[in-house]
């Protein structure tokens, strides 16, 4: 019945159009909530382990100094009546995997009974659970520093498509309560089962390290006057331009969430001299730009590391020394 449309997201806007409203009057803008996460965590971006509240809740305190899970499960109105066995699943998965747990009760929707009933048989039934913190809500102040630092948020809750996807939170979505929706490359989709859920976040995680350890152009043979400029733009690409870009990848993410680490690899000096030219030379800018790096991203909390490996038993080094006992006998 609206004349004017801001919808969050370019398919939604493609929806509305095809319902035959003017193109003109489609404005996408984007998740309001974005915005809210945005300026939360300008206020405050401590890590929650300096803050949190373990008074509130039922469970022990929890040490969030490590990998932690956030978990929102709610009822799906269209699978009224299976909702026990849904959270059993997710539960069961949380027991496997035995992470630190921050997990909310669920909303009063239709159906909502059942998983509470499913969580307070689950809780009686482990009267020393360590690892899972139960909330009956939080403010969203707290909830949203609390998904920023998290390792994964797992459930079914909007939250996980949305405000998760801008803070680079990883998520397993889990049932079909958010079926259709736009999601971004953070978000995994799990069904109620828990092997599957405990495989979901196990493999999906966080983004803590980089380690980068790609090159390119090593060939012992090849002098100076043998390369051209094809095969050195192409080992510069592989081996320098490639940790430019998983440098820039990856450093909003860490940078959000306060700390992380940069791991690469340049080449002992026995690789680097006596032919290799270009690979020499990009294992040089390896360590340029990571020297670089690491005075920029120590202000961040990132710490970056280039590491020179001593000789070991490779193809690359069997290559050497074959190249070099070659020279030896023409000798």
């Amino acid at each position: 019945l609206a004349h004017i449309h801001f919808p969050a997201s370019a398919v939604a806007g493609e929806r509305i159009i095809r319902m035959g409203e003017d193109p003109a009057t489609v404005h996408v803008v984007g998740c309001p909530r974005m915005d809210l996460a945005k300026e939360v965590l300008e206020q405050d971006a401590r890590h929650p382990g300096e803050w949190m509240d373990w008074q509130d809740g039922v469970g022990v305190p929890l040490d969030l100094s490590g990998p932690y899970l956030v978990v929102a499960q709610y009822p799906v109105t269209s699978e009224f009546g299976d909702g026990e066995r849904q959270i059993s699943e997710t539960l069961k998965a949380l027991q496997a995997l035995k992470l630190p747990t921050v997990m909310l009760w669920p909303n009063a929707d239709a159906g909502g009974e059942d998983i509470a009933q499913g969580m307070r048989r689950f809780r009686e039934g482990l009267p020393e659970l360590e690892y899972i913190h139960f909330y009956k809500n939080l403010p969203v102040e707290v909830y949203l520093r609390l998904v920023a630092h998290a390792s994964c948020i797992a459930g079914n809750t909007s939250s996980a498509i949305r405000e998760a996807a801008f803070l680079g939170t990883p998520a397993v979505n889990i049932g079909n309560r958010q079926q259709g929706r736009d999601r971004g490359q953070n978000v995994i989709d799990a069904p109620h089962d828990k092997t599957l859920i405990k495989e979901a976040v196990e493999r999906y995680g966080r983004l803590d390290v980089l380690y980068s350890a790609a090159g390119g152009g090593f060939d012992p043979a090849r002098s100076f006057t043998d390369v051209d400029e094809a095969f050195w733009i192409q080992t510069m690409t592989n081996t320098v331009t490639g940790l430019y870009n998983l440098a820039q990848a990856v450093h909003p993410f860490m940078k959000e969430r306060g700390r992380g680490a940069v791991v690469t690899v340049a080449a002992s000096f026995s690789v680097r001299q006596e032919g290799n030219p270009a690979y020499g030379a990009a294992k040089g800018g390896v360590i340029g730009l990571s020297q670089n790096l690491s005075r920029e991203f120590y202000e961040d909390n990132i710490r970056v590391n280039a590491i020179s490996t001593g000789p070991r038993d490779t193809l690359s080094s069997r290559v050497i020394s074959r190249y070099r006992d070659t020279k030896r006998t023409a000798a």
